[in-house]
């Protein structure tokens, strides 16, 4: 079955939510008293260094020092290039229209948000990384809704670079009365530009 895809303009997390709402009109959104928790990751205030004190935890294998177990890639590929601040020496990089899918980890309304280090290599500099977020409910009807953007000339085009906080929990609706689901975060290149990411963090607290 294929994936129900959401407009490709990306303004808001308010238009995520709105656009996987009309999938069913009745359906709950995801931030409630009584929805479960994932199980619990040990987080740590691991961007303090650059001005972030929120707690957050790493995606399993998006520091790609193990290779790229678990993601899917699409005309992507691991490099032997780094990133500094995560001590690594291994990266993922995206170019003209690759994409990559991450492997699929718990989500519930107390993971809100998420943020990664993201560098433009080269390539076109009207090129664009979209970020889209996918999971398929309990009826197995797939679904699919963007995250956030990353555009050339945002401060990405010589170093690594943190991008600005991206929604999660915010971004979806649990159709059918879930309270957790299991979702991938899709990394998709277009219009000639080449992306490296590493380093994927997770906010695993509401705010």
């Amino acid at each position: 079955m294929p994936y129900i895809t959401r407009p490709r303009q990306i303004r808001t997390a308010a238009v995520a939510v709105l656009g996987a709402a009309s999938l069913c009109a009745a359906a709950p959104a995801i931030a409630s008293a009584e929805t479960a928790a994932c199980p619990t990751q040990s987080s740590a205030t691991l961007l303090q260094k650059l001005g972030d004190g929120s707690n957050y935890f790493t995606l399993p294998g998006s520091a790609f020092e193990a290779g790229a177990t678990g993601w899917s890639l699409t005309s992507a590929s691991l490099v032997g290039e780094g990133n500094p601040f995560l001590g690594s020496s291994h990266s993922l990089v995206l170019g003209g229209t690759s994409e990559a899918i991450s492997p699929k980890f718990c989500v519930s309304s107390e993971e809100p948000t998420f943020r990664f280090f993201v560098r433009r290599t080269g390539g076109s500099s009207l090129g664009q990384l979209f970020v889209y977020l996918r999971w398929t409910d309990k009826l197995g009807l797939k679904l699919e809704v963007p995250a956030g953007l990353v555009l050339t000339g945002q401060n990405y085009n010589s170093s690594w670079t943190l991008t600005p906080v991206m929604s999660l929990a915010k971004a979806m609706v649990m159709l059918s009365g879930e309270k957790t689901a299991e979702v991938q975060i899709r990394f998709q290149s277009i219009l000639g530009a080449t992306w490296a990411v590493d380093g994927v963090y997770i906010d695993p607290y509401s705010r």
